[in-house]
């Protein structure tokens, strides 16, 4: 899996649907966790950094996280090119994901159906959020296994909203609110289909 994202990282940006999506969610992601100029934000699973890129100015780091080596290459890029000193990468261990620090927010967009483990990782992203620290999971609602071109992929066909509320609940996150993010249209056969997106916040209890 990692070695078809390398390859793909040098046109990811190219995608103006892509970078529009990531646009939307990052101004609906500011909506709901008001940031401050002192915040630190983990972007898990950031590909090229589209998200992160786009809370950047509002917060005091980002740190872009992804199994990836091609898309935190074009991060690392992007970073130096835009002469960007507050944000930084790191390689997850797709086996064994860990985090480095702990973070005021954790944002992640399109990643979480390709992660196996579904509880464990979102105990992971809840573990290491400081105290207040928001986590905002943006990903596909549901699906019937079409969304993707190769349907072999092994990826979670979209999520039910009221299980993943109830995971975060489990981790000890609360204030859990979801809500339909985007819309992501396909050709299927003769049809145009429509997939939705949706946006889950949660907060991390002050104490």
């Amino acid at each position: 899996m990692n070695g078809a994202f390398d390859e793909k990282a040098t046109t990811w940006d190219d995608d103006p649907i892509r970078v529009s999506r990531a646009a939307e969610v990052a101004s609906q992601i500011l909506e709901v966790i008001a940031p401050t100029r002192d915040m630190h934000l983990l972007d898990f699973g950031s590909g090229t950094g589209l998200l992160g890129f786009g809370l950047l100015p509002y917060v005091a780091s980002v740190t872009f996280a992804d199994p990836s080596e091609g898309m935190l290459a074009r991060v690392d890029a992007k970073l130096r090119e835009g002469g960007v000193a507050r944000g930084s990468v790191y390689r997850l261990d797709p086996s064994v994901p860990t985090l480095p620090e702990r973070y005021d927010a954790i944002v992640s967009l399109m990643t979480l159906h390709h992660v196996p483990n579904t509880a464990g990782v979102i105990r992971l992203l809840a573990e290491h959020l400081r105290p207040g620290g928001w986590l905002a999971l943006c990903d596909l609602d549901l699906e019937d296994g079409s969304f993707h071109d190769h349907p072999s992929e092994d990826v979670h066909h979209g999520f039910d909203r009221e299980l993943l509320v109830a995971l975060t609940e489990q981790a000890g996150l609360e204030q859990a609110r979801v809500s339909t993010a985007f819309t992501i249209r396909k050709e299927r056969g003769d049809a145009m289909r429509e997939y939705p997106l949706f946006l889950l916040t949660a907060r991390r209890p002050r104490v």
